[in-house]
């Protein structure tokens, strides 16, 4: 009792609340059998509220538009929440950082990040969260079975949000369409990250360094790269990072078992995207058809880089003939052309323009990494990490079209194009064709002037 008023509780978890509607509703949630189902789907619950809700989706007119886009739906409350991303103003602001809204719901949500207390704690594992609605999906997590199954593959989730994103990647149509590019999806939150690519200004700013982008989450995980403790460390190795994500798949390469395998070969893995990936080298039919030439792949990536081969060169450069389809790639190039370097070691007198090729150059001044299996030693621990593969027996990547077997996922890649039946690098003043860059590039510069380069 607090006051006059009294409070109930869930006798079933922790959920606690003032008024007696939200208690009975939220207990309906604990009964197994769904007394309100959808006639036209699968959609099952206990609160009629929510059916009535549900029952929306189906229909095909939409009561509220919006005037200022094409948003549409029949849902008032997320109407509401959309008006509000047209707002230029926000009413709620984070007094401890910049972070911005109009959504009361989503500045409570923030304020709980900066609370060093976390008040829900997984028994199963270390995770802990003050959000509630997080702290539900990591629960569904440690669940072994799965309530959501895919009946075109074998993709299941405890999480209805992912299992509805997944079910979009098998519709053949796209119905969102980008107007400057040919960039199509069904995933709204994925189209609404690439409108921001689109745009030449960048409204995030590192205080820090020059780095700027539109996108949120990337912006996060650079503030990250700038933290120098580090909240998560592996007690295997010495790998330390602050992004939850990459720290997860660390951990996976500590696994000795592999829980994920290959049907159709003896390929095992732990990465359910290499998994992925590999699946596609037994698949016969090709998802990706070039309509300028007899070039078909099932890898997105490689067939985006096959589309610029036929790409005019938008981006030439002024001091010399060198010209590209791919923005970064000119970046890249003209800083080449600099006089002036903005990068310079403090222990030499080396200087470049290119951040990387600086960090590089500073582990010249630091320990060297050393092998326990031979003489082998380096600066870089990435070389140190790719060394490392040669000593093992096993080999984790192999191809599914012969017995090439590899410790790395790059090799394997390499080694897939072999059985490719068009190729990717053809030059233009002779018949040499080829799938591999290296090879490519060797065959223009020892054959100057006769061959210049395709790309």
């Amino acid at each position: 009792m607090h006051g006059n008023l009294r409070y109930f509780k869930c006798f079933h978890c922790d959920y606690g609340t003032k008024i007696k509607g939200n208690i009975q509703r939220h207990l309906s949630t604990h009964k197994i059998s769904k007394d309100f189902k959808c006639d036209k789907c699968n959609y099952a619950t206990n609160v009629k509220i929510y059916l009535t809700r549900h029952a929306a989706i189906h229909n095909i007119s939409k009561d509220f538009k919006c005037e200022k886009c094409d948003y549409m739906t029949n849902n008032k409350p997320s109407f509401k929440r959309h008006l509000l991303t047209h707002k230029t103003t926000k009413d709620f602001k984070c007094e401890k950082c910049g972070y911005m809204t109009n959504s009361k719901w989503y500045f409570k949500n923030h304020l709980l990040i900066h609370e060093v207390s976390k008040d829900f704690k997984c028994e199963k594992c270390d995770y802990v969260t003050n959000i509630k609605g997080n702290f539900r999906n990591h629960l569904l997590t440690h669940k072994v079975s799965k309530d959501f199954k895919c009946e075109k593959c074998d993709y299941m989730t405890n999480i209805q949000g992912n299992f509805k994103n997944h079910l979009l990647t098998h519709k053949v149509s796209k119905h969102l369409k980008c107007e400057k590019c040919d960039y199509m999806t069904n995933i709204k939150w994925s189209f609404k990250n690439h409108l921001l690519t689109h745009n030449v200004s960048k409204h995030l700013k590192c205080e820090k360094c020059d780095y700027v982008t539109n996108i949120k989450s990337y912006f996060r995980n650079h503030l990250l790269s700038h933290k120098v403790s580090k909240d998560f460390k592996c007690e295997q190795c010495d790998y330390m990072t602050n992004i939850q994500g990459n720290f997860k798949n660390h951990l996976l390469s500590h696994k000795v078992s592999k829980d994920l395998k290959c049907e159709k070969c003896d390929y095992v893995t732990n990465f359910q995207g290499s998994l992925k990936t590999h699946l596609l080298t037994h698949k016969l039919s090709k998802d990706f058809k070039c309509e300028k030439c007899d070039y078909v792949t099932n890898f997105k990536q490689a067939f985006k880089r096959h589309l610029l081969t036929h790409k005019s060169k938008d981006f030439i450069c002024d001091k010399c003939n060198y010209a590209t389809s791919v923005k970064i790639n000119f970046t890249k190039h003209a800083a080449k052309h600099d006089i002036s370097k903005d990068f310079k070691c403090d222990h030499c007198h080396y200087a470049t323009n290119f951040k990387n090729c600086l960090t590089s150059h500073l582990l010249k001044h630091t320990n060297s990494f050393k092998c326990n299996n031979c003489h082998y030693t380096t600066n870089n621990k990435k070389f140190l990490k790719r060394h490392l593969l040669t000593h093992r027996i096993s080999k984790d990547f192999k191809c599914g079209k012969c017995n090439y077997a590899a410790n790395s996922k790059q090799r394997l890649s390499l080694h897939l194009l072999m059985h490719a039946n068009s190729k990717i690098y053809k030059c233009l003043k002779c018949d040499y064709l080829t799938n591999d860059k290296p090879y490519f590039i060797r065959h223009v510069r020892y054959n100057k002037p006769a061959c210049t380069k395709s790309h």
